[in-house]
């Protein structure tokens, strides 16, 4: 096209006509009525998403926070600390693995659990394998299970983060009555963990597993996101509503995969940058998944307390993982535990 003609765009009929910029020709009357038209039916359109958005916005954080508050309603109150977990679809039946596990060591410890499922179907899948856990859903569904890396994994990591935050929030400040992030892909060894996490908030208000590798750095430490807890000191709820406000912005400026969204790696940056005191959990006593793949970490830990099913990706090899190892107890019907 010469560089002195331009395209008119007519939405009535949906085609083209060139008009010679030279010649200065304006549109007929009944095209420009026509585009007055077009324009006010979009800017109406517009209006009307907008008010949609407010609404479903607001909605959304007014059943958030009701279901914030019913979730503190039944923190249990003979204990110093609540275990939280977040169950989707695709995690479901790593969860009724873990109720197994734990109903074998100390079925008591169940009743301190919070669990958080994305959509109400997951709900009542959990409820009709034990009736007697404390479920509340919250969130936006995901469509089964979610590849680490992905921007689908970070944004319902997000989620998350946004839920404990309003959770350590809503706990009255300087009361002792704390927060246990776990999650379901662990398998828990030993009885006592409870007793031992009841005495450790009773004297520090952060408290984690290390998630670091130091096969090769010994100095470095990492919050470990599926086994920490917070106490809702003042210090510890503003540092984790600047982590969560941080995270929210570092995800929001993403475009796609990008390693460097991990929320343990920025907690554990803010700490050091904050030199805020964590109580580390013993290596061999709360392990990472490189027990399972380090012969040399099996060796210098031979009986952890809490081993994560972690530094692997997919949910179809933790599980073959667990059972190469004897750490599953769900029946193959997926609708009880395994009575061996």
């Amino acid at each position: 096209m010469p560089f002195d003609q331009e395209e008119e765009i007519l939405p009535k009929h949906n085609v083209c006509r060139v008009v010679a910029k030279d010649k200065f020709k304006r549109a007929p009357r009944n095209s420009r009525m026509q585009k007055r038209g077009f324009v006010r039916k979009l800017r109406g359109l517009l209006l009307l998403f907008f008010a949609f958005a407010c609404y479903y916005v607001t909605t959304w954080t007014n059943y958030n926070s009701n279901t914030i508050a019913e979730a503190l309603s039944q923190f249990p109150n003979s204990r110093t600390f609540a275990y939280v977990m977040f169950v989707n679809s695709g995690y479901l039946h790593l969860t009724k693995n873990w109720i197994c596990n734990i109903r074998k060591l100390d079925a008591k410890i169940l009743t301190s659990v919070l669990f958080f499922t994305e959509h109400p179907k997951t709900t009542a899948e959990l409820l009709s394998f034990d009736p007697g856990l404390k479920v509340f859903t919250g969130g936006h569904e995901s469509s089964g299970p979610l590849s680490f890396g992905t921007l689908p994994y970070f944004k319902l990591t997000m989620q998350r983060l946004e839920i404990q935050n309003a959770l350590l929030q809503g706990l009255e400040t300087n009361q002792r009555r704390c927060l246990m992030m776990i999650e379901a892909d662990a398998t828990w060894l030993i009885s006592d963990v409870d007793e031992e996490l009841a005495r450790l908030f009773e004297a520090f208000p952060l408290i984690s597993a290390d998630n670091a590798d130091h096969s090769e750095d010994q100095s470095t430490r990492e919050i470990s996101a599926g086994f920490s807890g917070f106490c809702p000191t003042r210090d510890v709820k503003n540092l984790f509503a600047e982590y969560t406000s941080q995270y929210r912005t570092k995800l929001s400026r993403a475009k796609r995969s990008n390693p460097l969204l991990g929320e343990q790696l920025l907690l554990s940056q803010m700490i050091d940058a904050t030199r805020t005191e964590v109580y580390w959990l013993d290596s061999c006593k709360y392990a990472t998944g490189l027990w399972y793949i380090s012969d040399e970490y099996r060796k210098k830990c031979p009986s952890p307390t809490v081993l994560q099913n972690n530094y692997i990706i997919g949910n179809d090899e933790k599980v073959k993982r667990a059972k190469e190892n004897r750490h599953w107890f769900l029946h193959h019907s997926g609708k009880q535990c395994s009575t061996g």
